[in-house]
């Protein structure tokens, strides 16, 4: 299974994963891979990620997510809004290549703003798609329900 944290921030991600690490059926189910710069280039295939999953050709499911844990903004002076073309392009990828959508956790400590509480508000129809204060414990409970969610469904 395929995990995806697309997350800028140093202390938000050393949670994250400490939080992975210490669910003994995660560690060992997902492989995963982080994207820094909640970007994903127009000319690209894929996202930066690390590790590097190799490169995935047009049209083809291989190397995207099952699950994505999505971050929505830079933590810049202006608070960029990267998230939603991230997410648009996730679904324009997994379209094209006839996959399944993934699991996407909207994960983001400012949701306050207007422009992420709108995108989150348009984003709810999506039955792949779940947002959460940024609290670990509660990115655990919700890693476990997504993990079982694409178990069910293969």
């Amino acid at each position: 299974m395929t995990l995806w944290i697309v997350e800028d921030d140093d202390m938000q991600l050393s949670l994250i994963l400490k939080e992975i690490e210490k669910e003994k059926e995660f560690s060992k189910d997902f492989k995963i891979h982080v994207n820094r710069d909640i970007s994903w280039p127009p000319d690209e295939t894929l996202p930066t990620l690390t590790p590097n999953p190799g490169g995935r050709e047009a049209g083809s499911p291989n190397k995207l997510p099952d699950i994505i844990v999505l971050d929505l903004l830079l933590e810049t002076n202006n608070q960029e809004f990267a998230g939603r073309p991230f997410y648009e392009r996730l679904r324009q990828e997994e379209e094209n290549a006839h996959k399944r959508p993934s699991q996407v956790i909207v994960y983001s400590q400012l949701r306050g703003l207007a422009c992420t509480e709108k995108f989150v508000e348009a984003c709810r129809s999506d039955h792949h798609f779940v947002d959460l204060v940024k609290s670990p414990a509660l990115l655990m409970k919700e890693l476990g329900r997504a993990r079982q969610k694409v178990l069910d469904s293969e």
